[in-house]
């Protein structure tokens, strides 16, 4: 609606009412405020109001064409000073299509639906990190990619509701990768956790830390079987290589500083320091 059909509206015949128009009316009449009083008309002293006299009203008439006004269609562009603008589609006064809004220093270009970010888009924060890929009432949700500025953090899968959800994988700044199942922004389901040194865990999590039965690969081509129990480590059978069997059990218990004669000293190996060490960890 420009300013030159503002400026002549008054001299014009009425034209038919657009789409929006009926749409807008049809809510307020379903939605709006019941009539208590009528508002303008011939209505004699004492008279029920109807919905006869409030459409016919000047007040009404007036609400209208503010609203219409405001319920713009087509493809505009918002100001907002020097901290930013929004430029794309609207349907009856929302964002509604593609478009492009950059508010301090945050940028989005994408699908909108209804005023939120919805559909296909691409998100850069002020910090530099982006998001690329799908949206849903304004949070990710579906399959996208999360990076910093430096590309050192990683994670490409599913989202759900703006939180890591379904398959993904996840590189770490110190070089370590988690690929498998996450529920609810953490690791849960199966996974496998590479390490930077070429070791690597293949095994079940539950809400973020490791549990029931998994397996650590080591680089040099061994591996020991382990069991957890809410992310410590309970059980533990090496095999070795030389040998080519598995070695006896080792649980928790056994672990000590002093060892004995039936229970033999374990701290000091390397291999089993590595063993004690993630026994004291929740998660990779």
């Amino acid at each position: 609606f420009g300013s030159s059909q503002q400026n002549t509206r008054s001299s014009q015949k009425a034209q038919p009412l657009p789409a929006s128009y009926s749409v807008i009316m049809t809510e307020y009449l379903m939605f709006g405020p019941k009539p208590k009083v009528a508002i303008g008309g011939d209505r004699k002293p004492n008279q029920p109001a109807t919905w006869g006299t409030l459409l016919h009203s000047k007040e009404f008439k007036e609400q209208m064409e503010n609203l219409k006004d405001a319920a713009k269609t087509g493809f505009f562009r918002e100001e907002y000073g020097d901290e930013g603008y929004f430029e794309g589609d609207f349907l009856y006064g929302q964002r509604h299509g593609k478009g492009v809004h950059c508010f301090r220093n945050f940028f989005f270009e994408g699908e909108f639906k209804w005023g939120k970010m919805e559909g296909k888009g691409k998100r850069i924060e002020p910090d530099g990190s982006e998001y690329v890929g799908a949206w849903k009432e304004g949070r990710e949700h579906g399959f996208g990619e999360y990076r910093n500025k430096e590309s050192t953090f990683k994670y490409t899968g599913e989202w759900r509701c703006g939180k890591r959800h379904g398959y993904g994988k996840q590189e770490y700044e110190n070089r370590d990768v988690y690929e498998g199942e996450w529920e609810d922004g953490k690791y849960h389901g199966r996974g496998t956790y590479y390490y930077a040194n070429a070791d690597k865990f293949t095994g079940l999590w539950t809400h973020g830390v490791k549990e029931g039965d998994g397996t650590l690969f080591f680089s040099d081509g061994s591996h020991s079987r382990r069991v957890y129990r809410n992310g410590r480590l309970d059980r533990v059978q090496d095999f070795d290589l030389q040998s080519g069997k598995y070695s006896g059990v080792v649980r928790r218990e056994d672990v000590s500083e002093g060892g004995s004669k039936s229970r033999p000293t374990i701290i000091g190996s390397p291999r089993v320091e590595r063993v004690v060490d993630e026994a004291a960890k929740s998660s990779p």
